[in-house]
């Protein structure tokens, strides 16, 4: 994989920190109505191309960090030492120079040098961010992008801390940082030295382990430069590509394949005919089948020799078939460039040479035959041109991104819930739609109401289940017992269920237990809580579970229709209602379990000594002590048979005497009615007050809330506490801010891109 986009981005933090982005122009960008501010007046086309450095500085800077922003740049292609990075020195000012050629001669201080670690290739790419600032001093920064940085590395890092504003400074700083981008390209390390660290290192500390660095990376160097010699421009050099090193090619790959490049494709005269099957011409092919977007350099144009009508003067002219459709947009240009025995010459007389050489007769009528002219000073005029005519056209390339990530923004802010506008407003009629449909639910025979009658139905079953079943014979004359009719009462429905069976053997024993032996005095109290005291304390359990019963039926409603009205997205305002409700709850709740507590405690009393016996209980002992002695008469004293028919079964004695089969028959009669009498009450009594207490509940409901979340008498903090319970969480709030702010941004870049 290649590095990141060549443009400087806000994507990737930078570490450690680094001075502020260079402008790519004088001109300050403002958001102010007039797009751009500059003195003196800049010329027209110096004001085209300054506002277009301006706006692209100002959205790096400003504009949201996703907004990817493009810009033209050129990006060399060619093989290992024909002249691409001595091109780029000839042609943009920027460039690679020599160490012999610099100590050779007294270079003039405005080259700037790409990075080398020996001789003169290039061992990884450089992208070059040239500002041109008049009246303003030299200015240089570097920084390095890591391509596979290591977890929780970052992928920018800068190398130089400070401004380097001595280029001579700069030569070494350039090849330190070559040096740390192939060190750092072995392992993908955090550490990157910085140019100050290195400073204070020996060669062999700088050079440790140098042999096990790569030849090549991916890892990027970037250098930005300003100052009143330099242009506006934007360039990467690459290593040259080299036999079958797919590392090389696919880094050239990475970048040529961006629309927004201008590839320099050079390949030398002098050699073997140029060919489509050369590596370098077939890799530009590759991503430019119709050459769009390319210009076509000849470097070593004094090998061509004195006939230019060869396959190179034919490359020129565009009638050249040897890489048949593929003709660069912009043609082919000759350069002649410094060479090696030059090394010791300046600038100025590398000049004159070349322009004696393009001025010989047949270069002479080359150039009559195209209409162009050739050499460093023509071509360099050919790429300004080019480059102008690129950023120009980017705004439409960006305004296009803008569009993208405006309507990108719109769909995402539309995801999100909507901001509620008038949170008290609003809060009033979720209390009072909540309100309406509790009691919609439950009291007004829906079916939850229907759920809760049931729940008092089923205690008043489930209370009478408990009753034992007195059966008066002994439990060995079951089978003579089997046409027994139990006890029940007029106007009193406990269900079908009963109790365990209590035999007459048991009641006998318990009455004989509490006779004294004295005077045969029966304590009759003791017998019949004997018996009552066994159903008292499962009686409270059960009443206790259907007022949890109850109650959790309610909470499930009120849950459900809370979360209704408030929706999925309003989770904190549900989440207050809901808390405020069950702690409502909890004292309507309360009421009915003392209540309870109450009630059961009375009923584990001797009803013999607290209930009115005469009237209907007592009318239903009498008919239970009746039922219990004619039940016990059936089986133990039968009635003779009519005259002609046969007895129901063999006469058995009776087990007990009239006297005490008297006391037996009322304890029973006694124990029976008033436990009857006891699960009815408490059925009625509790199933009755809870749902009372419910219904209370239910018609508290709206002013509950109301006082819960204040909204009666409002300040303003409060307002803005009600307005929160609204959003879902805090970080739908950061986003539909993020969105906002966002969206006003794009619109402001919108404008003013209008505007340039």
């Amino acid at each position: 994989m290649g590095p990141e986009p060549t443009t400087p981005t806000r994507s990737h933090a930078v570490v450690p920190l680094t001075p502020a982005s260079t402008p790519r122009s004088p001109l300050q960008l403002s958001p102010a109505p007039t797009l751009v501010e500059s003195s003196p007046p800049p010329s027209p086309r110096t004001d085209k191309l300054a506002a277009a450095f301006a706006m692209h500085d100002y959205l790096v800077r400003q504009g949201p960090p996703d907004l990817d922003v493009p810009f033209p740049f050129f990006a060399t292609i060619g093989g290992q030492s024909v002249g691409k990075s001595s091109g780029l020195s000839a042609l943009l000012n920027v460039g690679y120079v020599s160490r012999s050629h610099r100590e050779a001669v007294d270079v003039a201080d405005e080259k700037v040098v790409l990075w080398s670690s020996s001789g003169t290739a290039t061992h990884g790419p450089t992208l070059i961010h040239s500002c041109h600032r008049p009246g303003e001093g030299f200015e240089s920064s570097i920084e390095i992008q890591i391509t596979d940085p290591q977890p929780a590395c970052p992928k920018r890092v800068a190398f130089t801390t400070s401004r380097i504003e001595n280029r001579g400074a700069l030569e070494q700083a350039m090849r330190w940082a070559g040096d740390e981008a192939r060190r750092t390209g072995r392992t993908g390390a955090c550490k990157i030295r910085s140019y100050n660290d290195l400073k204070e290192m020996g060669d062999s500390e700088r050079q440790r382990d140098a042999g096990d660095w790569p030849r090549f990376t991916t890892n990027e160097v970037r250098l930005t430069i300003s100052g009143p010699q330099q242009k506006d421009v934007s360039i990467v050099d690459l290593s040259g590509l080299h036999g079958n090193d797919q590392t090389v090619y696919g880094l050239a790959e990475t970048y040529i394949s961006k629309p927004e490049c201008v590839v320099i494709l050079c390949i030398p005269a002098g050699g073997k005919e140029p060919s489509i099957g050369e590596p370098e011409v077939a890799l530009v092919q590759k991503h430019r089948p119709e050459g769009k977007g390319v210009m076509g350099i000849i470097t070593k144009a004094d090998s061509i020799g004195g006939d230019t009508s060869g396959p190179y003067g034919k490359l020129i002219a565009g009638t050249s078939t040897d890489m048949g459709a593929f003709t660069p947009e912009h043609g082919w240009s000759p350069l002649r460039l410094r060479t090696y025995d030059e090394r010791a010459t300046s600038d100025d007389e590398v000049h004159m040479i070349q322009a004696c050489l393009f001025t010989q007769p047949h270069w002479a009528a080359l150039a009559k035959e195209t209409g162009k002219a050739f050499g460093i000073d023509a071509t360099a005029q050919e790429l300004s041109r080019i480059n102008e005519s690129a950023v120009l056209q980017n705004f439409n390339v960006i305004r296009t991104r803008l569009s993208d990530l405006k309507l990108k923004n719109e769909k995402r802010m539309h995801a999100l819930p909507a901001e509620v506008t008038d949170p008290v407003g609003t809060t009033h009629e979720f209390i009072h739609d909540i309100a309406e449909r509790l009691q919609a639910r439950f009291l007004r025979q829906a079916v939850g109401s229907d759920g809760l009658y049931e729940l008092q139905k089923g205690l008043i079953v489930k209370l009478g289940g408990i009753i034992p079943l007195f059966l008066p014979f002994r439990e060995g004359d079951v089978e003579r017992g089997e046409l027994y009719n139990e006890l029940s009462l007029p106007d009193v429905w406990l269900g079908e269920t009963r109790g365990k069976d209590v035999y007459l053997e048991s009641v006998r024993a318990e009455v004989h237990k509490n006779t004294q032996k004295r005077n045969g005095e029966c304590d009759c109290e003791a017998v019949r809580m004997s018996f009552a005291g066994m159903c008292t304390q499962e009686w409270q359990t059960l009443c206790l579970a259907n007022i949890d019963a109850v109650w959790e039926a309610v909470n499930k409603g009120v849950e459900e229709v809370v979360d209704d009205v408030c929706g999925d997205l309003k989770l904190e305002l549900a989440s207050q209602m809901k808390s405020i409700l069950r702690e409502k709850q909890q004292s309507f709740r309360q009421q009915t379990i003392q209540l309870t507590d109450s009630l059961c405690d009375s009923e584990s009393e001797d009803p013999w000594l607290i209930d009115v016996r005469e009237g209907k209980v007592g009318v239903s002992i009498d008919h239970a002590t009746k039922h219990f002695s004619d039940e016990y008469d059936k089986l133990y004293n039968p009635a003779p048979p009519e005259l002609g028919r046969p007895c129901a079964s063999d006469p058995i004695d009776p087990p007990m005497s009239g006297k005490e089969a008297k006391l037996v028959f009322e304890v029973m009669a006694n124990v029976s009615v008033y436990l009857i009498c006891g699960a009815t009450r408490l059925g009625n009594v509790v199933g009755r007050e809870t749902q009372s207490r419910v219904v209370r509940y239910l018609r508290q409901t709206a002013s509950a809330l109301r006082k819960g979340l204040e909204l009666d008498g409002l300040e303003q903090q409060r307002l803005k506490r009600i307005k929160g319970l609204h959003e879902p969480d805090p970080e739908v709030v950061r986003n539909r801010a993020d969105c906002f702010k966002t969206q006003q941004q794009l619109e402001t870049f919108e404008g003013m891109l209008r505007q340039a």
